[in-house]
């Protein structure tokens, strides 16, 4: 819908703009909104309610206590968040990701209002939307008078809400529109996308070396990430020179690490990154310092003749220079692949040869990733002698001297698209409760070929099915050192936006259950019933820190062979267009996914009494309406018969003997776990035996029950009299009673 301004109307005087506050209880600002991304902080706002359940004794008695409930892991859709909801829920739970392709995302930090017509003409604008609310929740943004939801799309995709709008009636198709876009104002979150803010935290370790504005700034200080008051990277000192005048030697590199943050698009499991082997990237932290030796003076002397002088011995150190190389590369014992900076200096590093413009695709397969950091020193020595008596000299020698750290992580890389995956989806097509089955060939666990989720959309009904693996985002330290000559200074890591160092992440991967969500509409909602499920393997649960609010990931969880369920819903429409999709959690497609329907047709159910030599019979046949076939070694159930189910033989026939006045058969249909040709579904019959029974029916519903039965019965009894004979009969019987 386009923003109509009209003219010739008059807007209602618009009140002064209603904006949400921060919630209160909350006593943060919202630059904290980047806690969300860090899973394993403890959560304040945690098992903070208290209820009353009943807890079941031994003995089999009953005892209510008080137990303490929380809140159950959040799905991070960042692209929906307002910075008011993103420090909510960064206080009251944990969040998980199900993509691992993570920067589509951004993580709103700050509250902005800006006017619905400044908004229209920034160039970010796309369209409008105004629609109708029947109920509404807390923080909604509303119209003025209550009844509208007022969104605009801008050019990045996002839906951002209008509040403050007057929303009136028009002649357009869609009906309204907003009479004040002056006062009206778009909520536009200033956010940072979350690759942004991984980048961040790894340059901010760089700040005094790679990423300084001078040499004397680059060698002074390093910046050390620490995790519980330990080195997140081991670090080491090296270079060594030696030293006038003095005995020993002195490392001139101090404090220098080299470590791997972070392989994005990956996740950390069963101790290993797994990443695609389309474009591998590495987050690659790095740090040192020089100092130079002190400068040096001693006291001695020299003879000349019989007289002893004293003098001077002396030594100063400069740095001249110092250089540093950090050598990527991947390797998997067979062959080697370098990697190469990514977009300039900032520690992002990946197979993608920038100046070439050239992707280095891996293999699948096991590697291992090495950082190095050699880092070279020139120093300048200059010494000698002086002396008032003694004879004087002096020196200058330069010297070279290098040092090299490295570090390591197991990598294991798979293909984006799970090629060698195969899921099979069969619908078997029935009147308000189609059978959704899926099937999977070849490996699913997360370092073969996994899946995220299957998306099948039959009609207007789409059913979403959810793999287990869930994505936390950790920070991986607390605080960071900033270690100098003079001393050591701790400096805590933070979530804010201008933090001077944020903390570095990684992620997490943690299992759930396979999960099928319907897409709910009000005319004909629709609900799922698990139907079958069989095994193909069972996955543990991962290794998290204590507290990352994770329950499903305590135990095991299952990876099927074959996931079935029935759809309910009261649509019963048939023959619906039906269509699959399937894609990674690398947010590719699955190729290899098809699609098969499987119709269901009608069946008819004929009941009748056969008298025989006095004998009834109760004859049954079960044949296809449309051929006329009999339907064969199908179950029939019955109510008023001598036995509960019967059979069809070859020619569709069954029978029975009555028990009863009031017959009712009914075939349930095919079960779709049988194999068939043709799938048929249930009919239902019924019959009254005869008249000279009627009367054992002792009340109305008695008979209605019986007319319900047999629908044609009724309307030829109507047709005949019978009706009027039976009820003379039946208040004849009741007046007696009484």
């Amino acid at each position: 819908m386009s923003i109509v301004f009209n003219a010739g109307v008059v807007a209602q005087s618009a009140s002064s703009p209603v904006v949400p506050e921060p919630v209160p209880g909350v006593d943060r600002t919202y630059n904290d909104t980047f806690r969300i991304l860090a899973s394993e902080d403890a959560d304040p706002f945690y098992n903070t309610t208290t209820i009353q359940v009943p807890e079941y004794q031994a003995d089999g008695t009953v005892t209510i206590v008080n137990e303490t409930v929380g809140t159950y892991p959040f799905k991070l859709d960042a692209r929906n968040l307002r910075p008011t909801e993103t420090l909510q829920t960064a206080y009251g739970t944990d969040v998980y990701f199900t993509s691992l392709q993570d920067q589509a995302g951004t993580i709103p930090y700050q509250d902005t209002w800006e006017p619905l017509d400044s908004y229209v003409s920034s160039g970010m604008y796309l369209k409008t939307r105004i629609y109708p609310l029947q109920n509404v929740s807390y923080g909604t943004a509303t119209s003025t008078d209550g009844n509208f939801r007022v969104e605009v799309l801008n050019t990045n995709g996002y839906w951002n809400p209008v509040y403050n709008a007057e929303v009136l009636p028009d002649s357009s198709t869609d009906g309204y529109y907003v009479a004040n876009p002056s006062t009206a104002l778009v909520h536009v979150p200033a956010g940072e996308w979350i690759i942004t803010r991984k980048v961040d935290a790894l340059r901010s370790l760089l700040q005094y070396s790679e990423l300084a504005s001078s040499e004397t700034v680059a060698r002074g200080t390093a910046v050390v990430p620490m995790e519980e008051g330990s080195e997140l990277y081991p670090s080491d000192d090296g270079a060594s020179a030696g030293l006038y005048w003095r005995s020993g030697s002195f490392d001139l590199v101090r404090d220098a690490y080299i470590g791997v943050s972070d392989m994005p698009p990956g996740v950390w499991y069963e101790g290993q990154y797994v990443t695609q082997s389309h474009q591998t990237s590495a987050y690659v932290p790095w740090d040192y310092r020089v100092q130079s030796p002190s400068d040096h003076t001693e006291s001695g002397s020299c003879t000349i003749g019989n007289n002893t002088y004293s003098l001077t011995r002396w030594a100063n150190y400069r740095i001249l220079d110092s250089n540093t190389t950090v050598d990527v590369s991947i390797e998997n014992g067979s062959s080697t692949q370098q990697m190469y900076p990514l977009g300039g200096p900032g520690g992002v590093w990946s197979t993608y040869d920038d100046i070439n413009a050239t992707i280095h695709e891996l293999a699948p397969g096991d590697y291992t990733l090495s950082a190095e950091l050699t880092v070279e020193v020139e120093l300048e020595r200059e010494y000698g002698v002086s002396s008032a008596r003694c004879s004087e000299w002096d020196r200058q020698t330069t010297l070279t001297r290098s040092t090299t750290v490295r570090y390591s992580v197991p990598v294991h890389v798979i293909e984006v698209d799970s090629p060698g995956l195969e899921i099979e989806a069969t619908l078997y097509d029935r009147p308000g409760d189609d059978v959704l089955v899926i099937e999977w060939s070849g490996d699913q666990e997360l370092t073969e070929m996994p899946w995220q989720d299957i998306t099948v959309t039959i009609g207007n009904k789409t059913a979403r099915i959810a793999s287990p693996w869930h994505f936390y985002s950790v920070s991986q330290n607390d605080a960071v050192e900033e270690r100098t000559d003079s001393g050591t200074a701790t400096v805590a890591a933070g979530h804010s936006f201008d933090d001077q160092y944020p903390r570095l992440l990684r992620n997490r991967v943690a299992v759930a259950n396979v999960t099928v969500r319907l897409d709910e509409r009000a005319t004909a909602p629709s609900w799922w019933r698990e139907d079958l499920e069989i095994v193909d393997e069972t996955v543990p649960g991962t290794s998290l820190p204590s507290t990352v609010l994770a329950p499903d990931n305590a135990g095991t969880t299952s990876l099927y062979q074959e996931y079935a369920g029935v759809i309910l819903s009261n649509d019963g429409a048939m023959g619906e267009s039906v269509s699959i999709e399937a894609r990674t959690p690398f947010d590719m497609p699955v190729d290899q996914t098809t699609i098969e329907i499987i119709p269901y047709e009608e069946s008819k159910l004929e009941l009748w009494v056969e008298d025989t030599n006095g004998t009834s019979t109760l004859v049954m046949r079960l044949t296809d309406p449309d051929t006329g076939l009999p339907l064969s070694g199908r179950t029939i159930s019955l109510r008023g018969a001598a036995t509960d189910t019967v059979t069809t033989n070859s020619s569709g026939m069954a029978t029975a003997t009555p028990a009863g006045t009031n017959i009712m058969a009914t075939f349930e249909g095919d079960d779709w776990k049988d194999p068939r040709s043709t799938y048929y579904l249930g009919d239902t019959e019924g019959v009254v035996t005869g008249f000279g029974v009627i009367g054992g029916v002792t009340d109305l519903f008695g008979y209605i029950d019986m007319g319900i039965s047999n629908t044609v019965l009724i309307i030829e009894w109507i047709t005949l009299g019978a009706f009027a004979l039976w009820w003379v009969r039946f208040r004849e019987q009741t007046r007696r009673r009484s």
